[in-house]
């Protein structure tokens, strides 16, 4: 007699197959294939419809039979991922260090059945500023004017960020190219964090071409709202002037900060050697311009600090 776990996983090989083909990533299949074999697999449930039955406690079941089934298979890149953070810099004696952003924010309400899910835009009160940082850092070797300094970088670094990832996450009207063009802006940013702590010269000027290219995709992101429009080329002025004729109204010497179109695609193949602490200056200036722009992205609704109350899934683990 077959049991419960045996008919479901017998059909997970081909479901997992097609998956593969859309290129969904394993971490996220058990969910998408459960629900899949609800959909294809069973033809009647008793209890009511296919949807209701997806939507109620029993549907954990089946879920927990998928992950285990996919983490026996994949191993560890199965398993959920650590929470998601974005990366930023702050300065600390000049000297650029890593901060770590996470993204969301929770708190129990009802040990084991629900919890607040927070999307901050910008540091909270219980967020400790030295808890961001990837290193272990002393404060107190910072004179008092140091110490004012580093906490505000801190403050605006990780608004920007926050603010920024939301505003893309909440992006309307957009097609299919520009929804794919939208979700790589950040990995630019991430990139050029990269490149700028290696400490190697090679990489810092390649990394003001990713922040280059993070500003050019926001302005071409923004400006593709609108029918019939496209953004050209890889200069920001002309790309900002089109924007702005479109609405946006973005102050153009904003765009000073940062290099020539020229000169950016010469550090894209790092023919222009460019100084540590200027490169953090082009990141930080990149960084005010593209959070500027995403913010006057058309969304439908925005969730700029808001807080949901997430009751627990049966199969969560």
């Amino acid at each position: 007699m077959t049991d419960m776990r045996t008919a479901i996983q017998e059909h997970l090989s081909w479901i997992d197959e097609m998956l593969e083909e859309r290129r969904v990533p394993v971490r996220k299949r058990a969910l998408r294939a459960s629900i899949i074999f609800v959909q294809e697999c069973v033809v009647e449930v008793s209890t009511g419809t296919k949807e209701e039955f997806i939507s109620s406690e029993h549907f954990s079941v089946i879920v927990n039979h998928a992950i285990d089934w996919y983490i026996e298979k994949y191993g560890q890149l199965a398993e959920k991922p650590k929470k998601e953070t974005l990366s930023g810099i702050a300065r600390y004696h000049n000297q650029p260090v890593l901060l770590n952003i996470p993204v969301t924010a929770t708190k129990v309400e009802k040990e084991g059945e629900t919890m607040w899910l927070t999307f901050p835009d910008h540091l909270q009160l219980d967020e400790s500023h030295i808890s961001l940082f990837d290193v272990d850092i002393k404060l107190e070797s910072l004179s008092e004017k140091e110490l004012e300094a580093l906490i505000k970088e801190i403050e605006e670094v990780v608004a920007l960020s926050r603010r920024t990832v939301i505003s893309l996450m909440t992006a309307s009207d957009l097609s299919e190219d520009s929804r794919n063009m939208a979700g790589s802006i950040w990995a630019h940013v991430e990139k050029a964090i990269s490149d700028i702590l290696s400490q190697k010269q090679e990489n810092i000027s390649v990394a003001c071409w990713e922040l280059h290219l993070a500003v050019e995709k926001t302005f071409k992101v923004y400006i593709r709202q609108f029918p019939g429009e496209k953004g050209w080329g890889h200069d920001l002025a002309v790309l900002c002037k089109q924007a702005n004729r479109l609405g946006l109204l973005l102050d153009e010497a904003l765009l000073v900060a940062l290099p020539r179109k020229k000169d950016a695609i010469k550090m894209r193949y790092s023919e222009i050697q460019v100084d540590p602490r200027e490169a953090v200056e082009h990141y930080l200036s990149a960084l005010k311009l593209v959070c500027a722009i995403t913010e006057k992205l058309k969304m439908e609704f925005t969730i700029y600090n808001a807080s949901f109350l997430i009751k627990k899934s049966g199969w969560a683990r």
